[in-house]
């Protein structure tokens, strides 16, 4: 399904691009990108522990605590989307170069779509806890791309409709039904189990000492992309923007073709885990990492032989995107040859350990970007991702040794 709505949204986007042009484009990237991040902002983190607590919890029978958890994350995105479009709407009047080039439309958009995406989270974790995956990964990862080509392509070919903002509006009003329907057999689901009341149903301290370290580290692995888009629209101009978005977008899809291999080796990593056989385990991460950084690298040279004629799809301006985007791969090949730190620090208990360096990064990357781009324009842009990826990979690499004394580089014998 997640293969199926890249190969959706990569689609939606060259008709965006064919026909609409590379400005609005970016305005489409910006928009997702925004609420994107702050659908990660608004339940607080609890959409990155759902999936742990509705497995503790159904374990259990302890439904109760469960409804309460998910009420607690519907009153967070509540409570937070009127925060957050206050803070938006406040900085946009005040001129804040990021939002100097974002309509008033696109910025309405992306935050009346950011708490349906925000609410889509939470359920799909809390399903995929409950062992739900059709229902818990079709709305996000294939319903929403659907939505959004659907919304795209009959207001272009079917009304030939002029280019305006206000179609994607079609889209928002759908991924809302989209959500509720979803909370609707999620609640549906609850109530079937709920066989017994409980005075003790919160446990809101315990929640929030899960949740709190993963708004950064969900926000910063996951929507990555996401945040530098955000970042470059005060710096870019609108059309190099949407180049840069496209070459960012097929990253993120050589980055999980890469990433897969770890996936599917995840149940021998578990099983030598178990068995304490660390030797056996870092043999098989090492083998994992290879076979990645081998992708990374037919990645380069597919990129080579086919990539001016992938990148000419959305128009012939999109092939300045190359050059960055190979650049960009070369990161995440570094990044696969150190190893997966993030999954041997969570295997280990210590997935928090990343913060400090998570951090750092992000802050390199927004430095780099003010300091390269303007000598070096979209290469620029890459080479301070470039740079990040470096920077996270030995960073996180050094800290997975200190904290577990595994070497999981793949230099390492």
């Amino acid at each position: 399904m997640r293969l199926s709505g890249a190969a959706i949204t990569v689609l939606t986007q060259i008709i965006i691009a064919r026909n609409l042009g590379a400005e609005f484009l970016a305005e489409f990237l910006l928009i997702i990108a925004i609420a994107n991040v702050s659908a990660v902002l608004l339940p607080l983190g609890f959409q990155s522990i759902a999936s742990y607590f509705a497995a503790d919890y159904a374990s259990k029978n302890e439904f109760n605590r469960l409804i309460s958890f998910r009420n607690h994350a519907y009153l967070f995105i509540v409570t937070l989307s009127i925060f957050l479009t206050l803070v938006f709407w406040s900085l946009q009047s005040i001129q804040v170069s990021m939002f100097q080039n974002f309509t008033s439309t696109a910025l309405l958009l992306a935050l009346t779509l950011a708490p349906a995406i925000a609410l889509t989270f939470v359920n799909s974790g809390i399903l995929v806890g409950l062992r739900q995956p059709f229902l818990s990964l079709g709305p996000d990862t294939l319903a929403r791309p659907i939505i959004f080509l659907i919304s795209v392509s009959f207001p272009i070919y079917i009304f030939s409709e002029p280019a305006s903002l206000n179609m994607l509006w079609i889209a928002v009003i759908f991924i809302w039904c989209l959500a509720l329907c979803q909370a609707y057999l999620l609640k549906k689901l609850l109530n079937e189990k709920l066989n017994y009341p409980s005075t003790n149903q919160s446990e809101l301290k315990r929640w929030f000492k899960y949740a709190g370290p993963w708004i950064v580290i969900g926000l910063i692995s996951d929507f990555f992309i996401d945040l530098d888009l955000i970042a470059l629209s005060g710096i870019l101009e609108k059309n190099e923007l949407a180049i840069f978005g496209v070459s960012l977008k097929f990253l993120m899809l050589i980055g999980f073709a890469m990433s897969t291999i770890y996936t599917l080796i995840l149940p021998d990593i578990f099983e030598s885990l178990n068995k304490n056989l660390s030797t056996e385990m870092l043999a098989k991460i090492r083998q994992a990492s290879w076979l990645s950084c081998l992708i990374g690298c037919l990645a380069l040279v597919g990129l080579s032989l086919l990539g001016n004629w992938a990148l000419s799809l959305f128009g012939p301006e999109f092939k300045a995107g190359l050059i960055p985007l190979m650049i960009m791969t070369t990161g995440l090949i570094l990044r696969m040859m150190m190893g997966p730190a993030s999954l041997v620090l969570s295997l280990y208990e210590s997935p928090f350990a990343s913060l400090p360096i998570l951090l750092l990064g992000l802050l390199l990357m927004i430095v780099s970007n003010y300091l390269l781009i303007p000598s070096f324009g979209l290469t620029g842009a890459a080479l301070a991702i470039f740079t990040t990826l470096a920077f996270w990979s030995i960073g996180l690499w050094f800290i997975t040794i200190r904290k577990t004394g595994l070497n999981i580089s793949v230099f390492h014998k």
